[in-house]
Protein backbone atom coordinates (compact mmCIF):
# COMPACT_ATOMS: atom_id res chain seq x y z
CA UNK A 1 0.00 0.00 0.00
CA UNK A 2 1.45 3.38 -0.94
CA UNK A 3 1.17 6.36 1.45
CA UNK A 4 -2.01 7.73 -0.20
CA UNK A 5 -3.79 4.52 0.84
CA UNK A 6 -4.18 2.96 -2.59
CA UNK A 7 -3.25 -0.70 -2.70
CA UNK A 8 -1.22 -2.55 -5.33
CA UNK A 9 0.58 -5.87 -5.41
CA UNK A 10 4.35 -6.03 -5.00
CA UNK A 11 4.87 -6.81 -8.68
CA UNK A 12 2.91 -3.73 -9.77
CA UNK A 13 4.68 -1.49 -7.24
CA UNK A 14 8.04 -2.71 -8.56
CA UNK A 15 6.94 -1.87 -12.10
CA UNK A 16 5.67 1.56 -11.02
CA UNK A 17 8.96 2.59 -9.44
CA UNK A 18 11.14 0.67 -11.98
CA UNK A 19 14.48 1.60 -10.45
CA UNK A 20 13.41 5.16 -9.63
CA UNK A 21 13.54 6.64 -6.15
CA UNK A 22 9.97 7.94 -6.51
CA UNK A 23 6.63 6.36 -7.29
CA UNK A 24 3.47 7.97 -8.73
CA UNK A 25 0.10 6.54 -7.68
CA UNK A 26 -1.84 5.57 -10.84
CA UNK A 27 -5.14 6.56 -9.20
CA UNK A 28 -4.54 9.90 -7.48
CA UNK A 29 -1.29 10.82 -9.32
CA UNK A 30 0.47 11.74 -6.06
CA UNK A 31 4.24 11.29 -6.06
CA UNK A 32 6.03 9.59 -3.13
CA UNK A 33 9.64 8.79 -2.29
CA UNK A 34 10.51 5.09 -2.34
CA UNK A 35 12.34 4.05 0.87
CA UNK A 36 16.02 3.25 0.33
CA UNK A 37 15.34 -0.37 1.30
CA UNK A 38 12.66 -0.56 -1.41
CA UNK A 39 8.92 -0.95 -1.62
CA UNK A 40 8.98 -3.71 0.99
CA UNK A 41 8.96 -0.93 3.61
CA UNK A 42 5.61 0.42 2.41
CA UNK A 43 2.87 -0.64 4.86
CA UNK A 44 0.76 -3.68 4.05
CA UNK A 45 -2.99 -3.32 3.65
CA UNK A 46 -3.96 -5.89 6.28
CA UNK A 47 -7.71 -5.53 5.70
CA UNK A 48 -7.26 -6.22 2.02
CA UNK A 49 -4.96 -9.15 2.83
CA UNK A 50 -7.57 -10.64 5.16
CA UNK A 51 -10.22 -10.30 2.44
CA UNK A 52 -7.89 -12.03 -0.02
CA UNK A 53 -7.22 -14.79 2.51
CA UNK A 54 -10.94 -15.33 3.10
CA UNK A 55 -11.67 -15.33 -0.64
CA UNK A 56 -8.82 -17.73 -1.28
CA UNK A 57 -10.19 -19.97 1.45
CA UNK A 58 -13.63 -19.93 -0.17
CA UNK A 59 -12.33 -20.61 -3.67
CA UNK A 60 -9.66 -23.18 -2.93
CA UNK A 61 -10.79 -25.14 0.05
CA UNK A 62 -13.34 -27.90 -0.06
CA UNK A 63 -11.63 -29.96 2.65
CA UNK A 64 -12.48 -29.83 6.32
CA UNK A 65 -10.00 -28.43 8.82
CA UNK A 66 -8.21 -31.38 10.39
CA UNK A 67 -7.82 -29.51 13.68
CA UNK A 68 -11.38 -28.35 14.48
CA UNK A 69 -13.37 -30.41 11.91
CA UNK A 70 -15.84 -27.50 11.70
CA UNK A 71 -14.62 -25.18 8.97
CA UNK A 72 -13.20 -25.59 5.52
CA UNK A 73 -9.45 -25.82 5.40
CA UNK A 74 -7.55 -22.77 4.18
CA UNK A 75 -4.06 -24.21 3.76
CA UNK A 76 -1.85 -27.16 4.56
CA UNK A 77 0.62 -27.10 7.42
CA UNK A 78 4.10 -27.26 5.94
CA UNK A 79 5.31 -29.33 8.88
CA UNK A 80 2.71 -32.08 9.27
CA UNK A 81 0.65 -31.49 6.09
CA UNK A 82 -2.64 -31.18 8.01
CA UNK A 83 -5.34 -29.08 6.35
CA UNK A 84 -6.14 -26.15 8.68
CA UNK A 85 -8.62 -23.27 8.65
CA UNK A 86 -7.62 -19.66 9.35
CA UNK A 87 -8.90 -19.81 12.94
CA UNK A 88 -6.89 -22.93 13.76
CA UNK A 89 -3.74 -21.95 11.88
CA UNK A 90 -2.20 -19.91 14.73
CA UNK A 91 -3.28 -22.42 17.39
CA UNK A 92 -1.78 -25.21 15.31
CA UNK A 93 1.47 -23.26 14.95
CA UNK A 94 1.62 -22.83 18.73
CA UNK A 95 1.02 -26.56 19.22
CA UNK A 96 3.81 -27.30 16.74
CA UNK A 97 6.12 -24.88 18.54
CA UNK A 98 5.35 -26.56 21.86
CA UNK A 99 5.80 -30.03 20.39
CA UNK A 100 9.05 -28.96 18.74
CA UNK A 101 10.32 -27.50 22.03
CA UNK A 102 9.49 -30.77 23.82
CA UNK A 103 11.22 -32.78 21.10
CA UNK A 104 14.29 -30.54 21.31
CA UNK A 105 14.39 -30.99 25.09
CA UNK A 106 14.08 -34.76 24.69
CA UNK A 107 16.77 -34.70 22.02
CA UNK A 108 19.09 -32.72 24.29
CA UNK A 109 18.50 -35.24 27.11
CA UNK A 110 19.12 -38.14 24.73
CA UNK A 111 22.24 -36.43 23.47
CA UNK A 112 23.49 -36.03 27.04
CA UNK A 113 22.76 -39.70 27.74
CA UNK A 114 24.63 -40.69 24.58
CA UNK A 115 27.58 -38.50 25.58
CA UNK A 116 27.62 -40.08 29.05
CA UNK A 117 27.46 -43.58 27.59
CA UNK A 118 30.19 -42.74 25.09
CA UNK A 119 32.38 -41.30 27.86
CA UNK A 120 31.88 -44.50 29.88
CA UNK A 121 32.84 -46.58 26.83
CA UNK A 122 35.93 -44.42 26.29
CA UNK A 123 36.91 -44.77 29.96
CA UNK A 124 36.45 -48.54 29.79
CA UNK A 125 38.42 -48.73 26.54
CA UNK A 126 41.29 -46.65 27.93
CA UNK A 127 41.35 -48.77 31.08
CA UNK A 128 41.49 -51.91 28.94
CA UNK A 129 44.34 -50.38 26.89
CA UNK A 130 46.27 -49.64 30.10
CA UNK A 131 45.78 -53.25 31.21
CA UNK A 132 47.03 -54.53 27.85
CA UNK A 133 50.06 -52.20 28.03
CA UNK A 134 50.92 -53.56 31.48
CA UNK A 135 50.56 -57.12 30.19
CA UNK A 136 52.83 -56.31 27.23
CA UNK A 137 55.42 -54.85 29.61
CA UNK A 138 55.18 -57.91 31.86
CA UNK A 139 55.55 -60.35 28.95
CA UNK A 140 58.41 -58.31 27.47
CA UNK A 141 60.20 -58.33 30.84
CA UNK A 142 59.67 -62.08 31.15
CA UNK A 143 61.05 -62.59 27.62
CA UNK A 144 64.03 -60.33 28.33
CA UNK A 145 64.71 -62.24 31.57
CA UNK A 146 64.41 -65.54 29.68
CA UNK A 147 66.76 -64.32 26.93
CA UNK A 148 69.28 -63.08 29.53
CA UNK A 149 69.06 -66.45 31.28
CA UNK A 150 69.61 -68.23 27.96
CA UNK A 151 72.54 -65.91 27.19
CA UNK A 152 74.06 -66.66 30.57
CA UNK A 153 73.51 -70.40 30.11
CA UNK A 154 75.01 -70.38 26.59
CA UNK A 155 78.07 -68.43 27.77
CA UNK A 156 78.49 -70.87 30.65
CA UNK A 157 78.17 -73.85 28.29
CA UNK A 158 80.69 -72.25 25.92
CA UNK A 159 83.14 -71.61 28.75
CA UNK A 160 82.71 -75.22 29.83
CA UNK A 161 83.45 -76.44 26.27
CA UNK A 162 86.50 -74.20 26.03
CA UNK A 163 87.90 -75.48 29.29
CA UNK A 164 87.29 -79.10 28.21
CA UNK A 165 89.03 -78.47 24.91
CA UNK A 166 91.99 -76.89 26.60
CA UNK A 167 92.51 -79.72 29.07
Amino acid sequence: MIPCGHTYCTKCLNELCAGSDTIICPQCRQQYDVPTAGIALFPRNLSYQQLLDIRTEQLVSTRQCQVCDKKRAFSDCLHCHKAVCLDCKQIHRQELATTTAILLTDLAKSSDLCKDALNMEITTFLSHCDTVKKQISTYAKELIDFIKQQEKQLKHDLDKMISQQLE
